[in-house]
């Protein structure tokens, strides 16, 4: 057995390690070091370098290109959130769910309004970790009151927050929209058609999942309970406090609170400037509009320290599957796995769908799979004759597909803030994040070698 074989199957082992431990509720950041040795030990080179070199330095070049995207977006989330003004948005939005009267109808809005409500914030950059602490409330309460099983609460937060915002929709500041910029030169702005189309396709097949199974938990009368039991409990104290307190649910007229995300959106897509200013612009903003002339973030402090906690946390965690796919990159399996992507027959355009989702896969994260494949690939795909607009989105979009596999730290975590396990929510999480996403993507990439799509 060649040595490149042998690697091969030390890649597969330690994804299995990765995805098994990572399961089971071990922390990623530990995970993945352990999977990256035992990748390294089936190399069959000095595992020390693999592990102080090829981990490490993509660990830190993650860090050092993308730092301060994590740290400012989780502040600016975080002063969307202790302001009140990502719940006066979602309020708001939750209100057209009054004026439907058919219970089954009244529903499928209901969760589709949550997803509305996390596109809107995920899209105008409130980070993703941001958003399910901020919804949490509303979230559970509706789907209470509307009887909706718990466990497909995922599934709909998930469209929102995971799939068209996130890679489709151009000018979005996600950072799966931000780091092919940094690769190819392109604008947040590129492949706008692509994007476009393929968000209506994504929206389009998720409403019908959403549909179907809803309808199947009708079928077989499950409701709110059993699965929200746990969700219930955990937070019966908080709901009591509020109650105590007499909080009210809106505190922040609308039109105020989108001028942040709003400031944020064109600073960046029409100012045509770098998302570290476009944040740092929303940021401030906040600051003015919420600190000094409402007076709506009585701890600023705090506000601004749980901030910077929470991008620490969510960039090490990033980092760390970036440092296991550098392992993984660096031996001889996975240039064995480059080798017959390459040699794959077909359209370039399909090499590119396979290439990223399979980084992305590897390495558990799609900002980390997307590094991945541009920087080991970006060369060859424009020798093939793809244009930069047409591989910023298509890779953007390709990173959304199997990124969304259990082990992912972002899943996990939404998880047990939700209070539910993966027996309960994976399956239709991975329909709407997973499946959905590569079918929509190569349906987009059908159009484009049909010349129906234009490659701008």
């Amino acid at each position: 057995m060649s040595p490149s074989v042998i690697s091969l199957i030390g890649i597969l082992l330690g994804m299995v390690i990765l995805v098994f431990l990572a399961f089971k509720g071990y922390n990623v950041i530990i995970v993945s070091v352990i999977a990256a040795l035992v990748v390294a030990v089936f190399a069959g080179t000095d595992i020390l370098p693999l592990i102080t070199d090829s981990y490490m330095t993509k660990f830190a070049d993650f860090a050092k290109n993308n730092f301060m995207i994590f740290l400012l977006s989780a502040v600016f989330g975080k002063l969307m959130g202790d302001s009140g003004a990502a719940d006066a948005i979602a309020y708001s939005m939750l209100r057209v769910v009054n004026h439907v009267h058919s219970q089954r109808t009244k529903q499928l809005v209901g969760g589709l309004m949550i997803t509305a409500i996390v596109a809107v914030l995920t899209y105008g950059g409130v980070s993703l970790f941001v958003v399910i602490f901020t919804l949490i409330s509303i979230g559970r309460k509706l789907f209470e009151e509307l009887d909706i099983p718990w466990r497909h609460y995922l599934t709909f937060h998930g469209i929102g927050s995971a799939t068209f915002t996130m890679t489709m929709l151009p000018g979005t500041a996600a950072l799966q929209n931000i780091i092919p910029t940094q690769y190819l030169g392109t604008t947040p702005m590129a492949g706008a058609a692509i994007g476009l189309t393929g968000a209506a396709i994504q929206i389009l097949l998720c409403v019908l999942w959403a549909a179907f199974i809803l309808k199947r938990a009708r079928a077989r009368g499950e409701g709110f309970r059993p699965s929200g039991e746990a969700v219930k409990a955990a937070y019966r104290d908080e709901d009591e406090k509020k109650a105590a307190a007499g909080e009210s649910q809106v505190g922040i007229p609308l039109l105020l609170a989108l001028i942040p995300p709003v400031v944020l959106l064109l600073v960046l897509n029409v100012c045509k400037l770098h998302a570290v200013i476009a944040l740092s612009c929303g940021i401030l903003v906040c600051l003015i509009l919420f600190g000094l002339i409402l007076r709506r973030l009585d701890n600023l402090k705090a506000t601004l320290a749980a901030g910077a906690v929470n991008s620490i946390s969510t960039i090490g965690t990033t980092c760390a599957v970036v440092g296991f796919g550098g392992v993984v990159a660096a031996v001889s399996g996975y240039q064995l796995i480059l080798g017959s992507l390459t040699s794959i027959p077909g359209p370039a355009i399909f090499k590119l769908i396979i290439a990223v989702n399979v980084a992305a896969g590897l390495t558990g994260s799609s900002s980390g799979g997307l590094s991945i494949a541009l920087e080991n690939m970006q060369d060859y795909f424009l020798g093939l004759g793809l244009s930069p607009n047409v591989i910023h989105r298509i890779g953007a979009m390709s990173s959304g597909g199997l990124d969304s596999m259990p082990h992912v730290s972002g899943f996990v975590n939404n998880l047990q803030v939700c209070r539910l396990n993966h027996r309960q929510s994976y399956p239709s999480y991975a329909m709407v994040c997973l499946v959905i996403p590569i079918v929509t993507t190569c349906a987009c990439a059908v159009l484009l070698q049909l010349g129906i799509l234009p490659a701008v």
